[in-house]
């Protein structure tokens, strides 16, 4: 589990970093 929340947080920093939409960060991935 520890190991997957790693490679989702990975995965998700980068695009919010890349492209920081509230409407997408907000709605989307919370």
């Amino acid at each position: 589990e520890k190991q997957l929340a790693k490679v989702v947080e990975r995965a998700v920093t980068p695009l919010m970093n890349a492209q920081a939409i509230p409407g997408m960060a907000g709605g989307g991935i919370f």
